[in-house]
């Protein structure tokens, strides 16, 4: 498996609450909700 290319798939917390202009804990229910595939690195939270 090519990780580099997994890797590209992925956007911040940060940078999906700027593209899709919605509140960070909107985005957060959304994860909880089970809406969104996360995936937790340190403190930082990666969507696909």
């Amino acid at each position: 498996m090519d990780n580099s290319n997994n890797i590209k798939n992925w956007v911040s917390s940060k940078d999906a609450v700027k593209k899709a202009k919605i509140k960070d804990c909107d985005l957060m229910h959304y994860r909880k909700q089970g809406m969104l595939e996360f995936e937790k690195r340190g403190n930082a939270f990666f969507l696909q």
